[in-house]
């Protein structure tokens, strides 16, 4: 049960459904305490489990279930998940604000990844090291990593994250104030995204977000609301709460360029409930 458990989480994960995925995997989860002592079907669980609740924006709870896996793949040298695992843990770090301690995890598992020809997954750390890390230190350095992602998710056609590659290199521009080729990073993404139908993702919502900043820039406020709406809605199908506050306080900042204080502050109290929901949560 618990295994059939988890196998429904991860198909729920694989359709974005991350609510229903955590459902699923807390019920896996509930049927190990029958077991004795931790196996490697307990230890997958837990990693499932971290991995949806840092999605969700639990970081608390996530952080129990790392170190409860990572002991076990560790003990039991299982290489492949160690290095999900370090993998998740730069992640957290890097959300805490722990920058160097990040660096680690992910150099880390990226060690460990190309070690074991994982290029997926490879590829995936060296774009969380470059919008993570390189970031804070060299911005031009990081759109050079971010570019060479690309290349690497076209080959896996994988082109979600091709979304989310573009769409970061046009942050990183929006922060260096050179709006135009911003805004040409961000065209590229959303061709990808409408000539594959993936309106409906993650990384989709995370282009609508950063094209809300560029026309906020642009003191174009109607239709930085647009996409910031876009964006929050879009955020808030999947269950992902603090980027679907993070996209509400644009449309906030927006009325009050507008001077419209009172429908701004009408979401700013939205936004705050959503914020104390998840602070509850953990």
């Amino acid at each position: 049960m618990a295994w059939i458990r988890n196998q429904l989480g991860n198909a729920y994960f694989q359709k974005r459904d991350f609510r229903t995925a955590l459902y699923n995997y807390q019920k896996a989860n509930d049927y190990t305490l029958r077991i004795d002592g931790q196996d490697p079907l307990t230890a997958k669980i837990h990693l499932n489990l971290a991995v949806v609740y840092r999605i969700l924006g639990h970081t608390k709870d996530c952080v129990s279930f790392l170190e409860s896996s990572h002991g076990f793949f560790h003990k039991n040298s299982d290489l492949k998940h160690l290095s999900k695992v370090l993998y998740e843990r730069g992640i957290i770090s890097k959300t805490l604000k722990q920058y160097e301690r990040a660096a680690e995890y992910f150099e880390q598992a990226r060690t460990i990844m190309v070690t074991l020809n994982l290029k997926h997954y490879a590829n995936l750390v060296q774009h969380m090291i470059a919008s993570q890390v390189t970031i804070h230190n060299n911005p031009v350095a990081a759109i050079h990593q971010l570019q060479a992602c690309i290349e690497r998710f076209q080959e896996e056609e994988n082109y979600p994250l091709v979304i989310l590659e573009y769409s970061k290199i046009a942050e990183i521009y929006l922060q260096l104030k050179d709006l135009e080729t911003a805004v040409s990073s961000l065209e590229h993404a959303v061709r990808i995204m409408t000539n594959f139908s993936l309106e409906q993702t993650p990384e989709s919502a995370e282009c609508f977000r950063v094209y809300a900043i560029y026309f906020f820039l642009r003191k174009e406020y109607t239709a930085s609301i647009e996409y910031a709406l876009k964006a929050a809605n879009s955020f808030d199908t999947m269950g992902l709460i603090k980027d679907q506050a993070d996209a509400m306080k644009i449309v906030v900042d927006c009325y009050q360029q507008l001077g419209d204080l009172e429908q701004a502050l009408l979401l700013e109290r939205q936004r705050n409930n959503l914020l104390t929901t998840l602070v509850i949560k953990e």
